[in-house]
């Protein structure tokens, strides 16, 4: 008796939880937008979560300020802390790692997507590092009900082998009422080494793997290409990777277009 009652609790607790997922991969977009620097009004994010200076690697911040409330994955934020491996996790709780990102360019280890952290945004979610010119920056915009939280990485570079960008910036907004989530991605610079496959994480994640949805792209195809042909992989997926891939596929010839935007909107 005690056994089945066991059961009916932890099938119920997973129902529940299924059902503050709210987001699906069919109602996400791809889309040629504008990128526009945060600019000097926005506040500098330079304490990390210990309450010492940024580390220029791996590090979490120290909690920042939505703005507003946020609803994600069936609860309701108004923080978050920065990882500068190019993701937030919505929360006053730190990620449980500073070094969450994939372990080679070829994939492998942990990422946003399998680590155990929960509520995670990750717009490019990859081994990077500061450099002279790199900036963190949170601001909120537009008035009451309306609000734009918009958190900005600025002119990161790659940490891996072989690096493919000398130079990556792209922003994270959330939208009041809405809660819809964009990815906006700025100017990209590719290193100079050859062109080679690498991989990141892209998506955005509840509590687990199965409540996630990712970006998964061929590395020679264009951000701004047609997603959903069958001879060209570039999609949107609930859940992880495939073990065959495509993951999102990356080399520094197929960069980004300035203002290119995922736009991932909630169900109704």
């Amino acid at each position: 008796m005690i056994k089945r009652l066991l059961t009916i609790v932890a099938i119920a607790a997973s129902i529940s939880a299924s059902a503050q997922w709210n987001y699906d991969a069919k109602n996400v977009e791809s889309i040629s937008g504008s990128y526009k620097d945060v600019g000097k009004k926005a506040t500098l994010i330079t304490t990390n979560y210990s309450g010492n200076p940024m580390e220029a690697d791996n590090d979490n911040s120290a909690v920042q300020n939505i703005g507003f409330d946020f609803r994600f994955n069936g609860q309701t934020f108004n923080t978050f802390v920065l990882n500068t491996n190019g993701f937030i996790k919505l929360g006053s709780v730190a990620p449980s790692a500073k070094n969450i990102y994939y372990s080679t360019g070829m994939g492998g280890g942990n990422s946003t997507i399998t680590a155990k952290d929960s509520n995670l945004l990750y717009a490019f979610n990859r081994n990077m590092v500061a450099q002279e010119g790199t900036e963190y920056k949170v601001i909120t915009t537009g008035s009451a009900g309306s609000k734009v939280c918009t958190i900005q990485f600025k002119n990161l570079k790659d940490n891996i082998n072989t690096a493919q960008y000398s130079s990556v910036s792209f922003q994270i907004k959330l939208y009041e009422t809405s809660n819809v989530i964009e990815f906006v991605y700025g100017e990209w610079e590719a290193s100079g080494n050859a062109p080679v496959l690498t991989v990141a994480a892209v998506g955005i994640k509840g509590n687990d793997i199965e409540s996630s949805i990712n970006v998964a792209k061929g590395s020679a195809i264009k951000w701004d290409e047609t997603m959903g042909q069958p001879t060209k992989p570039y999609q949107f997926l609930n859940g992880n990777y495939s073990v065959k891939g495509p993951n999102f596929g990356n080399r520094n010839d197929a960069l980004p277009g300035e203002g290119h935007t995922y736009r991932f909107t909630p169900l109704k």
